[in-house]
């Protein structure tokens, strides 16, 4: 398993359909045999931690659910359960694990496993292999990416997680992918859009539509005395033939401002079925006001899986394109869009207007000093490389760039934590970086918010940021920490 994922380069192959856990063929899979339980020195498996990925309901095969805290506690339990040979975890709540977070145990054979594993997002699954002799988990050694991160020769600030609070919430529904929180000086109000797919928690994106929140006549966006109000659909799927005919989702929001006059762009993924393809393009849609009403722009697709920049890709282009951010670096302002190829890597792709004077359509593939994508995927972990590209200037005078990994990262992370990667420009330029360390964000996928209120990165960014554990939004509080 790990040569075949170490033979993955940049461009990687498109027969190496790796998903999550699924790894069919293998005499140690990552869903392997367990040897040895309770001896001294078991035969350990090949098993990672994998984020966003579930094992489902087996007949005859699920164990009693449990309600816990974390995911370390889950892995645990299923330790020290002898029929227990797989686990899945989720912070979202529901009957029978109401209080902190559900513990799925599974029992039976390999085989079974293999076939009940599925790509979802807001999951953590594993399998056991490790020695449980001593009453807690020993985590078998994890291979390092194939380039580890070195001890910079400077410090520099990492942002860490101190606590949360929820701010939006649809019951029985689910919220995911939001933007950051963007203000209007004409109104004097902050504006955050999401996914919303109604009837489901925890339920994928493809199938939704694109929801505003809004939380008025304030400066601060955070202010935990006021409420934010729903304001319903803004985009729906359009029907038809159209790429985004049967939902719409992820968007990404940035607002312009010329002589007191404001125009709002919001960005948002679109697929034509709802087939597992997720053939998934990127459209606009324009308003005057973050009310709307959002015109889609005539020219849609704005940024598509076939475009130059997804060349990288085996076979020359992506399985889809999403989350996109609006940055200015060096003076020039980019799009970071994710790019995913049909083996599962992501990696950062720049776009930049082709009127630099605006945020507005049309726009092409940056060109130098850019260069895409901005990271190969063998500076990532398992070569599965980012979600939720994010640049931004800390107060270490350093222009950073954070990457959620994609897919397993292969170390531990706590419940409902994401692994990131984070990248250094200490001259401030789109295309010379260092590697930092890795460091685990306690949350789904955080998205910090632009101290500017106008949805561009790059520049300052606030200490509280936007993530969507449970499946509704909340304020996550974030302090910046010296490395040693």
């Amino acid at each position: 398993v790990n040569v075949s994922l170490a033979m993955q380069s940049q461009v990687g192959t498109q027969e190496l359909a790796v998903i999550g856990l699924v790894l069919a063929g293998a005499s140690h899979a990552v869903i392997a045999h367990v040897h040895g339980r309770g001896s001294a020195t078991p035969d350990v498996c090949e098993s990672r931690r994998s984020l966003d990925v579930a094992i489902l309901s087996i007949s005859g095969s699920n164990l009693p659910t449990l309600d816990l805290a974390t995911v370390t506690q889950c892995e645990a339990a299923c330790c020290q359960n002898p029929a227990c040979i797989g686990w899945t975890y989720t912070p979202s709540l529901r009957q029978g694990c109401s209080k902190y977070g559900c513990c799925f145990l599974k029992s039976g054979s390999e085989k079974a496993l293999q076939e009940h594993v599925k790509n979802d997002p807001g999951y953590t699954s594993g399998c056991i292999g490790f020695n449980c002799t001593s009453g807690s988990p020993t985590p078998p050694p994890i291979a390092p990416p194939t380039t580890p991160a070195p001890t910079l020769p400077y410090k520099y600030l990492t942002p860490m997680f101190t606590s949360r609070r929820p701010f939006a919430s649809i019951p029985g529904s689910t919220l995911r992918d939001p933007t950051t929180a963007v203000f209007d000086p004409e109104t004097n109000s902050w504006h955050v859009y999401c996914t919303f797919v109604k009837g489901k928690v925890g339920a994928g994106g493809y199938p939704g539509v694109i929801w505003h929140w809004s939380l008025r006549n304030v400066t601060r966006w955070d202010d935990p005395t006021k409420l934010w109000r729903s304001e319903g659909a803004v985009i729906n799927a359009s029907g038809g033939t159209n790429f985004d005919a049967s939902g719409v989702f992820t968007p990404g929001i940035v607002r312009e401002c010329v002589s007191g006059s404001c125009t709002w762009y919001l960005f948002y993924g679109g697929v034509p079925s709802q087939s597992s393809a997720h053939a998934e393009n990127v459209g606009v849609a324009i308003a005057a006001s973050p009310w709307g009403p959002f015109k889609r722009w005539s020219g849609n697709p704005v940024f598509r899986r076939t475009d130059p920049g997804t060349t990288w890709c085996a076979g020359g282009e992506a399985a889809r394109v999403d989350e996109i951010k609006a940055s200015i670096v060096g003076g020039l302002k980019y799009f970071a869009v994710k790019s995913t190829c049909t083996n599962f890597t992501a990696l950062p792709i720049l776009y930049s207007p082709v009127n630099q004077s605006s945020w507005g359509p049309p726009y092409h593939a940056a060109t130098a000093p850019a260069v895409s994508p901005m990271f190969p995927s063998t500076e990532t972990c398992s070569f599965k490389g980012f979600e939720e590209p994010t640049l931004y200037t800390a107060a270490d005078n350093f222009l950073h760039f954070l990457g959620h990994n994609h897919g397993s990262c292969g170390q531990v992370a706590t419940a409902g934590g994401s692994i990131y990667s984070h990248f250094i420009s200490r001259n401030k330029s789109i295309n010379s970086w260092e590697k930092a360390a890795v460091f685990n964000l306690n949350g789904m996928e955080p998205v910090p918010v632009p101290s500017a209120g106008d949805g561009v990165f790059g520049a300052e960014i606030d200490d509280q940021w936007i993530d969507f554990p449970g499946y509704e939004l909340v304020v996550s509080n974030v302090t910046m920490v010296w490395s040693n």
